[in-house]
Formats: C-alpha cells, sequence, structure tokens
C-alpha cells in the first residue's frame, strides 16, 4: 500500500498587549523547533561510516521563491524543486499521495508537512492548561482545510482566503524551511525591493 504524505496549512494568532491581554505568546518558529525533522525511517538514508551501514538523517530546507499561478479553479502548483524535496525529507516516492490542508499563516498562506503538525498539536497538548499554546492548537483546529493534491502536485486555495490574502493570477510559492508560504506577486516583489534596500553587505558576515 502506497505510504502518503499529508500536508497542513496553520493560521497564527497574534497578541494584544495594548488591551493586556496574554494571547498566542509562541512564534511559528519557535513552535517548528518544538518538532523534529521526521519520525520512523521516512527521511533517512544509508550510509558507510567508518566501515558500518549506518541510516543518517536527511533534512533538506525548502527553500527559493517559485513564480506560480492561480488558473481558473483557484488551484496552484507546488514546483518541482519543493515537491521532491519534500518527498525526500519525508521517505516518498513520485508515486505516493500527497494530501494538504489550507489555510492561514501571518497573512500568507502556509503548507506544512502533516507529519510536522502532528507534531505540532501532540507539543501543543502536552503544554501546561493554563499555557497560551492551547489557544494557538485551538487556532490550527479551526482553520484547516484538508485536500489532496492533484497528479500535478496542485492544490486549491478557498475562495475566501484567496479574496482575503489578495491572491489573484501571479504568485509566489515561497520555501520556509520546513513549511510553504505562499503571497501576491506584487507584494513579493515589494518585500524583495525593501529587502535589497536594507540588506547589509556579504563581506561583514564573511570576515
Amino acid at each position: 500500500m502506497k505510504s502518503q504524505l499529508q500536508l497542513v496549512v496553520v493560521v497564527q494568532k497574534s497578541t494584544n498587549k495594548a488591551r493586556g491581554e496574554t494571547g498566542v505568546l509562541l512564534t511559528l518558529s519557535a513552535l517548528l523547533n518544538m518538532v523534529s525533522p521526521r519520525v520512523g525511517n521516512s527521511g533517512k538514508k544509508c550510509k558507510t561510516v567508518a566501515g558500518k551501514t549506518v541510516l543518517v538523517e536527511i533534512n533538506k530546507m525548502l527553500s527559493g521563491s517559485h513564480p506560480a499561478r492561480l488558473d481558473e479553479k483557484d488551484r496552484v502548483t507546488i514546483a518541482s524543486k519543493l515537491m521532491k524535496d519534500l518527498r525526500e525529507n519525508e521517505g516518498l516516492g513520485e508515486g505516493d499521495d500527497v494530501k494538504v490542508v489550507v489555510t492561514i499563516v501571518k497573512r500568507r498562506l502556509g503548507v506544512f508537512p502533516k507529519r510536522v503538525f502532528d507534531e505540532l498539536m501532540a507539543k501543543l497538548s502536552a503544554l501546561p492548561e493554563k499555557d497560551p499554546g492551547h489557544d494557538f492548537k485551538a487556532v490550527l483546529m479551526n482553520y484547516m482545510d484538508e485536500q489532496s493534491l492533484d497528479k500535478l502536485n496542485r492544490f486549491r486555495v478557498p475562495s475566501m482566503y484567496a479574496q482575503l490574502l489578495n491572491l489573484v493570477d501571479d504568485v509566489v510559492v515561497m520555501g520556509s524551511g520546513s513549511y510553504l508560504e505562499v503571497v501576491n506577486r506584487g507584494d513579493w516583489l515589494q518585500q524583495a525591493a525593501e529587502q535589497m534596500a536594507t540588506m547589509p553587505k556579504v563581506s561583514y558576515y564573511l570576515n
């Protein structure tokens, strides 16, 4: 039986310090650091070390900005490079099924491996009763939209999400380490220009 790669997109809830509310204090990056790269033997390869064959971890960073387009059915194709890295991280082959859940992260569309999402939910569930992470967990539960990628590695953007995030026609699918983000291409170009204007010299970090 074919194994399945499942992806999940989640929503991050912001704090409101002006009203003195605690809110959800855990950032997305902090939460992702709570989960392991993978479970079982998925994402591992055999390697010879000191004459012995051992399993070693593979954890390719999902990276790069990949132009894409919403078609007439609001579907977006995940670039082949990103899919290759996703499948390799999860120990899956080309013919294995892929499932996704779509929602909003920091006013962007995000796509997460289901395994990572499940581990994250388990970590949040194990937090102390009054920890604000439980509020974040509730948000994650409320905004999941589960789908299946088609044979062209496409997922559908719910119409409400497309309207809210201004995802029309041209978009950019970005690798963000262990998950993906999807943004309007115009917003991506503006942000890229701002980043370039304030980017420090590389030599500062190389010296």
